[in-house]
């Protein structure tokens, strides 16, 4: 038996040092923790913060409609609002908060500060969901530099995605308002990452079946993720097409390969439909509907406030629309997108024009990093952009449901900052020394440009509360003005029907009310509102104004507006209270109703008034530095015009009782210019009784 040569000490000893690479000591874990506890912090201040703060600032009045189903199932009673069973609303992250509803009694319930901390309960759900996401988007990124010789450039990248994430005033406010985003925007995540290593032409079914399920799943946290078989369907189609070039190439047959794919595309279908099933029976029983009836309903109210003028025009300001949320939410990550890659494309060019500057190994940099990756979140984002500005419509929420776009945003961001250090890093060794200086810089003017310096960063963090945003002023002051057992109606319901006690309130847009929406289209809902005995109804003008285009025969006689809500409002816009007129020989008779709220809270009273005090002090402080700005400014002096004499035209100075004083060169001016006319004396407008000497 022959033994293996063994390698001679003294050569391995002369081997060059350039060939044994030192051990690197990661420093991922670290990274994350930094990253990870000012999420944490950031998070935990908000959550903090008193509720009226945050109320219209990070939480919508859906949030209160989902905390009022989450109550009701909590309780025992299925997906109930409002005494009716309703299918319009997202399931996954209602039965998450009905868990906690269930350890409740139904007293407690009835109290505002025990409904106020289930609010932040709700929060909680939603920022360790985003937390687990900001986990996610790290993984995701340093994905992207797996090939690349020097690991620190991935994981300091991946650092850079964890903060952009962890501080950015849109994340934040997704991870607060105490509905199903971050959820969402979670399963998205974790189908991206099983799609990286899922290949459609190679990968085993039962890969695809756990795929698919997550899809699923994510479709009942929301139904927008289920828009991700767009994205498997076309990739689908281009390992079908790589399947046959290849048999073809090779000279062999299709029926295996496309066998394999087809079971492939099978499986993944089966999970999708295995994970979304729950949602379609839980609904059918209860509601006898296979679909949600809110996006029926947000759609009709759309074309409603368009008066069903469907144009070119109504499109195009749709697609404004859309674009100024995608703005809103990402304005800063689109500008270094695109610098990043306009940077990227020279220097591609530059390689591509000058051989002998490859050596700058931009292009092989790129080449690298895996881009095919981030089909997923583009292509997902642009199917959601085209499905809600061309048909779904409802540009009230462009800004939470386009926040899908943001992952994707800040992952190709902190990508391209990470290719240009690499770059740097390869090409000589002054840049190398630069390079990681500029990450630091980069993170240092993010922190504080774009997080700190941002106007939506100040008013989440340090901003009081404001009586002029938010629903939830409104429920507790309708449960303590209107009489026991009074019904009111109005279009958005969350927070009337949650910190509901004494008033039963009717649904009136559809959205979870499957009756309404169903008169509604009919154009019966005036008639809809009597058949529900509603005796007033609470809204603003626009809600009005839906009554009224979706009621055939309208009269203005049959809804009476009695005064505005005093106090508060929502969103900058006047709460109005209407009362409802029944023809005569009905034997609804209406109630009568103070104007002013008897039982509203000490606490709450002094709380609205001090709101609102600090806010005419703040307009008051505006008003004087705006005249203080205006006395600055220089006056202009008159500038003088030539005559058809020559002689310069100083204008008419009008002295009282002695009318203006002409030249003697400008009486053809004067006969053509009716201004310059001199005005009678038994005009009282004109006529005084000083005398031009007293000037």
């Amino acid at each position: 038996m022959q033994t293996p040569p063994q390698p001679d000490a003294a050569a391995s000893s002369l081997a060059p040092a350039s060939d044994a690479k030192p051990p690197t000591r990661s420093i991922y874990k670290w990274l994350v923790f930094g990253v990870m506890l000012v999420a944490i912090a950031l998070r935990l201040w908000l959550m903090m913060r008193p509720l009226p703060a945050l109320d219209g600032r990070t939480i919508p009045d859906d949030t209160y409609i989902s905390l009022e189903i989450a109550k009701q199932i909590g309780q025992g009673n299925g997906p109930v609002f409002i005494d009716r069973y309703t299918n319009g609303f997202q399931p996954l992250f209602v039965w998450c908060t009905s868990s906690v509803f269930a350890f409740l009694d139904a007293d407690a319930l009835t109290q505002v500060d025990t409904l106020d901390a289930m609010v932040k309960v709700a929060l909680g759900f939603c920022v360790l969901f985003d937390l687990l996401s900001v986990l996610l988007i790290m993984h995701i990124v340093r994905l992207a530099f797996r090939k690349h010789r020097e690991p620190w450039v991935g994981e300091v990248t991946a650092a850079i995605a964890g903060l952009m994430w962890a501080m950015h005033p849109a994340t934040l406010r997704a991870a607060t308002n105490g509905l199903e985003t971050s959820l969402a925007i979670l399963f998205l995540l974790i189908a991206w990452r099983l799609s990286l290593t899922r290949s459609f032409t190679s990968t085993k079914a039962r890969h695809f079946v756990v795929l698919g399920l997550v899809v699923g799943i994510g479709g009942m946290a929301r139904i927008d993720v289920l828009v991700l078989g767009v994205f498997f369907a076309l990739a689908s189609l281009w390992a079908l097409a790589t399947l046959v070039w290849r048999a073809r190439a090779q000279g062999q047959g299709l029926a295996s390969p496309v066998k394999a794919w087809f079971l492939r595309n099978l499986a993944l279908l089966v999970g999708t439909v295995a994970g979304y099933a729950p949602w379609f029976f839980y609904s059918l029983y209860y509601t006898g509907e296979w679909f949600p009836i809110s996006g029926k309903a947000v759609r009709w109210i759309s074309l409603t406030n368009a008066n069903f003028n469907i144009t070119t025009a109504f499109y195009i300001s749709k697609f404004r629309v859309g674009y100024k949320a995608i703005r809103s939410n990402s304005a800063h990550l689109l500008y270094i997108v695109g610098i990043f890659v306009l940077i990227a494309l020279g220097l591609w060019l530059v390689s591509r024009k000058f051989k002998q500057l490859r050596t700058w190994k931009a292009y092989q940099t790129l080449q690298e990093t895996p881009l095919r990756w981030l089909a997923l979140p583009v292509i997902h984002g642009i199917c959601l952009y085209f499905a809600y500005t061309c048909y779904i419509f409802a540009p009230w929420f462009f800004k939470r449901y386009l926040y899908v776009v943001n992952p994707a945003m800040i992952a190709i961001s902190a990508v391209a900052l990470g290719c240009l250090v690499a770059w740097a890093d390869n090409y000589r060794t002054r840049f190398r020394l630069l390079s990681r200086p500029v990450l630091y810089i980069a993170v240092a003017v993010y922190l504080g440009f774009v997080c700190f310096a941002s106007r939506r960063f100040q008013i989440m963090m340090f901003w009081p509360a404001s009586v002029d945003t938010g629903y939830r002023n409104l429920g507790i002051w309708a449960d303590a003005y209107f009489p026991r057992g009074t019904v009111v109606g109005s279009s958005q319901t969350g927070a009337l029907a949650y910190y509901a006690r004494n008033v039963h309130y009717v649904n009136l847009d559809g959205v979870v009310n499957s009756e309404a929406i169903t008169e509604i289209m009919a154009g019966r809902n005036m008639e809809y509102i009597r058949s529900e005995n509603i005796d007033y109804v609470v809204g603003w003008r626009t809600n009005t104004t839906y009554i009224k285009r979706n009621t055939k025969n309208w009269s203005e006689d049959q809804l009476i507006e009695i005064g505005q809500v005093a106090g508060f409002r929502s969103w900058h816009s006047t709460w109005r209270l209407y009362e409802v007129i029944y023809p005569p020989g009905h034997p609804k008779r209406n109630k009568p109703v103070k104007l002013l709220p008897p039982g509203l809270g000490v606490e709450a009273a002094d709380h609205f008034a001090a709101a609102e005090a600090a806010q005419k002090a703040a307009a008051e402080r505006r008003r004087k530095r705006a005249e203080a700005r205006k006395k600055k400014r220089p006056k202009k002096r008159p500038k003088k015009r030539p005559t058809r004499s020559g002689r310069p035209d100083v204008g008419s100075v009008r002295i009282p009782s002695a009318g203006p004083i002409r030249l003697p060169g400008d009486k053809k001016n004067a006969k053509k210019d009716p201004s310059q006319a001199t005005p009678a004396v038994d005009d009282p407008a004109t006529t005084t009784t000083t005398s031009p000497l007293d000037n």
